[in-house]
């Protein structure tokens, strides 16, 4: 189970896993870019897969002009492409999706900066409590009592 915390020490969420996490921030800022049209695209945070059939489809609507060279070379190696905003419409990363790139991986790792990012404190409590010889001693419970920096994931 995974909490987020807000900076004044409340539960903003509980969260089975980092997919849950994942689908959460996402729907937050899908939320926020429909919700005003006058948003600041220099904070934009968003993750998203394309699949090498979308890249295609994008590729040949944008007559391959507008393209990154990034995009470019994984239409033309048949990969999938991941497209990762961390608060900056300027500078996305994209990675290729090739057999070495654990997706998994660099979600939780985008779930982690979002919440650095805007404050939050991300308790993992399946790798705070292996630590931890007895149930008595989970991380929430110490938390609400201002000793968040022994939990902090971040």
């Amino acid at each position: 189970m995974i909490q987020v915390f807000g900076s004044n020490k409340e539960a903003i969420g509980h969260f089975n896993n980092y997919d849950d996490l994942f689908k959460h921030i996402s729907s937050v800022e899908n939320s926020k870019l429909a919700e005003c049209s006058s948003r600041s695209l220099g904070e934009i945070w968003n993750f998203a897969l394309y699949t090498n059939k979308r890249l295609s489809y994008i590729y040949y609507k944008t007559l391959e002009r507008s393209f990154s060279k990034v995009g470019k070379e994984a239409f033309e190696q048949e990969l999938d492409l991941i497209e990762i905003y961390k608060g900056d419409f300027q500078s996305p990363l994209q990675i290729p999706v090739t057999p070495d790139v654990n997706v998994q991986e660099l979600k939780e790792s985008w779930c982690h900066e979002y919440c650095d990012a805007h404050n939050y404190l991300l308790v993992d409590y399946k790798n705070n409590c292996e630590n931890h010889p007895s149930i008595d001693v989970i991380p929430s419970a110490n938390a609400a009592q201002g000793e968040m920096s022994q939990v902090a994931s971040l």
